[in-house]
């Protein structure tokens, strides 16, 4: 009798972690990036608009910062043939990019279990960024300190203007829920 309960209680243990977990991975509750001060939000706007508004050649390498699930470092890769990578310091969220993103090879994808202020950015050309105000401003700093060319290099923020930046604006796509914002450094 006892051995019964123990395996009951076991099962349905189980069966409440499967379905928190299904909750998680569905977008419902990112408990570890929100209490980092990134919570996951995914991009609404179209995509394709996003990647299409300024000219991103092939051979420039795309990482995605805060990539949630992928979404957009993976559609970099289709329609556009670059190398991307997306970062994510949530490993919940790096587990659902990899799964979403199986038919595409990892010499043109990669995602990776990460913090940007300890990401080495200076082998990248294209960065995405949706990320809150505070964040993105750090974030732009930490690009600009990595750097070690004189290529240009492209950052499209999401949703927040970057103040720190605002000169080297070269484009406003105009969409909702919010604009993305592209600046040449």
């Amino acid at each position: 009798m006892q051995l019964v309960t123990i395996i009951l209680y076991v099962a349905a243990l189980v069966a409440m972690v499967a379905l928190v977990i299904r909750f998680i991975i569905q977008g419902g509750l990112f408990i570890y990036s929100a209490l980092s001060g990134a919570p996951y939000v995914s991009t609404k706007a179209s995509i394709d608009a996003i990647l299409r508004a300024v000219p991103i050649g092939a051979d420039m390498r795309f990482l995605e910062v805060g990539c949630g699930d992928g979404r957009v470092a993976r559609r970099a890769v289709q329609l556009l043939g670059v190398r991307a990578v997306g970062i994510d310091i949530d490993p919940l969220l790096i587990w659902n990019a990899k799964r979403a993103s199986k038919s595409i090879p990892k010499t043109k994808l990669d995602y990776q279990r990460a913090n940007i202020h300890k990401t080495d950015t200076s082998k990248y050309r294209v960065f995405y960024l949706f990320l809150l105000p505070k964040l993105l401003l750090k974030t732009v700093e930490k690009i600009k300190a990595d750097r070690t060319t004189k290529k240009p290099i492209l950052i499209i923020s999401h949703a927040f203007k970057i103040a720190s930046i605002q000169k080297a604006l070269i484009h406003t796509e105009k969409a909702k829920p919010y604009n993305t914002y592209y600046y040449q450094l």
